[in-house]
C-alpha cells in the first residue's frame, strides 16, 4: 500500500479480479474492508484474517458489526457461505514460567451454519462443547486439558475460562 496500490481497498480489489488464491488480512476496523474479504472468500479462495477477540463468538460478532445495520442480513449471508473455521488463541501462564496455548475452535458446521445465518451466534458456545468428534473446543475444554496434564494451575486457568464455576467442575474430574 503506498506503492503498488493506492489502498488497501484498491489490493483487494486487484486481487479479487486476478488469479489469487489466497489472501491475509491482520486486524482491520474498516467496514468496507470485510465485505470484500467475505465476497473474496465466497469465491472459493481462502482467506484468513487476524482478529483481536477473546473468543469465538466475539470475533464473529465484531465482524458482524462492522457491517452497517443495514447490510445484516447480507453479513450474515456472507458469513454463512464463506466460513469454514475460527480458531481463538490464549496465551496462559504454564506452570515453571513461560507460556502455553489454549485454543478455542470452531468448525463450519451445519449446525453453526445455521446459527449464524439466523444470527445466533450466542449459541456457538454450546456447539463448540458438545462437537469434539468434529474438531470443535471450548477455551474451558482446552483449558481442563492443559490443567489435567500438569501445563497450567488451576488458579492460572480460571482467570482466562469463560465460565470460571464451569471450568472448576470441568477440570477436576
Amino acid at each position: 500500500v503506498g506503492v503498488d496500490v493506492n489502498s488497501f481497498k484498491d489490493a483487494l480489489e486487484y486481487c479479487s479480479q486476478s488469479d489469487v488464491d489466497v489472501i491475509s488480512i491482520d486486524t482491520t476496523q474498516d467496514e468496507t474492508i470485510v465485505p470484500q474479504v467475505l465476497d473474496f472468500a465466497n469465491s472459493g479462495r481462502l482467506a484468513l484474517m487476524i482478529m483481536e477477540s477473546t473468543s469465538v463468538v466475539q470475533a464473529i460478532e465484531d465482524l458482524l458489526s462492522l457491517f452497517p445495520q443495514e447490510d445484516r442480513s447480507r453479513a450474515l449471508f456472507l458469513l454463512t457461505e464463506s466460513l469454514r473455521a475460527v480458531i481463538c488463541q490464549r496465551l496462559v501462564p504454564r506452570r515453571g514460567g513461560g507460556l502455553a496455548v489454549a485454543t478455542e475452535d470452531l468448525i463450519s458446521t451445519e449446525a453453526v451454519r445455521s446459527l449464524i445465518s439466523s444470527d445466533r451466534s450466542k449459541q456457538l458456545q454450546t456447539v463448540m462443547k458438545s462437537s469434539r468428534a468434529e474438531g470443535m473446543m471450548s477455551l474451558d475444554q482446552s483449558l481442563a486439558e492443559l490443567v489435567k496434564a500438569g501445563e497450567v494451575s488451576i488458579d492460572h486457568a480460571v482467570d482466562f475460562a469463560h465460565d470460571p464455576d464451569v471450568f472448576r467442575t470441568i477440570a477436576q474430574k
